[in-house]
């Protein structure tokens, strides 16, 4: 109902009654991500033998919204290898296995940096990261979305030759 509510009705009473802030209407209780990555942590691991570290990494809602997104490159997720920093598209539920896939994902690129991966080849990075995802996904009964990050994986899965 929440959901409805944020994404259906509020957008709907501030275009009826005035230029009320939209944010001023959310219901949605505040999310907390590291709550989030601390269950997802173990299954990062069990599924790319990757540790997780010890602390919840910088993670927040600093992606635009997807619906919302111009530019044609709608992100769900991201991991920035400078800053370590993990970062989710606004209106991303985390209260489903999806929304928790992509967190999952990201906190595989982080886990993926601490063991000195090399982001040189960021394809054999991003299938590892969208299998963990797709397997996630097929196990808490997604199985349509885990087939889409495995489609994903297999389109992503080749840097080409390296020149040396």
């Amino acid at each position: 109902m929440t959901y409805l509510f944020r994404t259906r009705l509020a957008p709907l009473l501030v275009l009826v009654c005035g230029a009320a802030p939209v944010a001023a209407l959310d219901l949605a209780p505040p999310v907390n991500l590291c709550a989030i990555a601390a269950e997802l942590a173990p299954e990062v691991t069990r599924l790319t033998g990757y540790a997780t570290g010890p602390t919840c990494p910088e993670i927040a809602f600093t992606l635009p919204a997807r619906a919302a997104s111009a530019t044609g490159k709608d992100r769900a997720g991201e991991y920035n290898f400078d800053t370590r920093a993990i970062g989710l598209a606004a209106d991303l539920d985390m209260s489903g296995a999806y929304g928790r896939s992509i967190l999952l994902h990201e906190m595989v690129h982080a886990a993926q940096h601490r063991a000195g991966k090399d982001p040189e080849c960021r394809a054999e990075l991003e299938y590892e990261a969208y299998m963990a995802q797709a397997t996630y996904l097929r196990a808490h009964g997604e199985a349509r979305e885990a087939t889409l990050a495995m489609v994903l994986a297999g389109l992503v899965s080749s840097c080409g030759p390296r020149y040396h």
